[in-house]
């Protein structure tokens, strides 16, 4: 349908913007579009084809009876692109939602600091050659770019074989508290800082 119509709307373009009156050289482009109630409307194209299609039938496929009812039903308007990143943006923040804005706080979603929990995660493996793998690779080359140095640091190896022991054990008990942990978690600190 949209094809169909394209070169009608094409041909109903002005030679100012219908919002502003910017001429096409004032601005990088003149766009030719539809319009509901005088107002640029991108989405119009599907309303006329359902209207099309209430008032025909689903299965009517003339492209001349199409193109009558377009040319007697459209509204044509013509915007330049500083009205049109202006109209996308104003869509965008309308349809933002912010969070907690949709929903109240109960007591129970706020965590204490007092009450500690281990959570355990089971490792997660992620293939270099996928394109997970490939924007984790880039997010690490970026880290490790912006800290500077070389890589892997002389510590890291002691760190990661304390973090593989420390889950091995957890793994063994379950997911009980592990006060060896904890006693780990203080060196790791010092290993961070360095």
């Amino acid at each position: 349908f949209g094809k169909c119509v394209s070169g009608i709307i094409e041909n109903n373009k002005y030679s100012m913007c219908s919002v502003c009156s910017r001429t096409q050289e004032s601005c990088n482009r003149l766009i030719p579009g539809l319009a509901k109630d005088g107002v640029y409307d991108p989405y119009m194209l599907d309303v006329l084809i359902r209207n099309f299609e209430d008032e025909y039938s689903v299965e009517e496929t003339d492209p001349n009876i199409w193109k009558s009812f377009f040319k007697k039903n459209a509204e044509f308007i013509t915007i330049c692109n500083v009205c049109s990143d202006k109209l996308a943006q104003n869509r965008l923040e309308r349809d933002m939602t912010f969070p907690g804005a949709d929903r109240r706080t109960r007591p129970d979603d706020i965590s204490s600091d007092e009450e500690e929990e281990d959570t355990m995660f089971d490792p997660l493996i992620v293939l270099r050659g996928s394109n997970e793998g490939k924007m984790m690779s880039k997010w690490l080359n970026a880290a490790r770019k912006k800290l500077g140095g070389d890589f892997p640091r002389s510590h890291a190896k002691k760190q990661m074989e304390k973090y593989v022991e420390r889950m091995r054990k957890r793994k063994m008990v379950g997911t009980s508290n592990i006060d060896d942990s904890k006693k780990d978690d203080s060196s790791d600190k010092d290993d961070y800082e360095r």
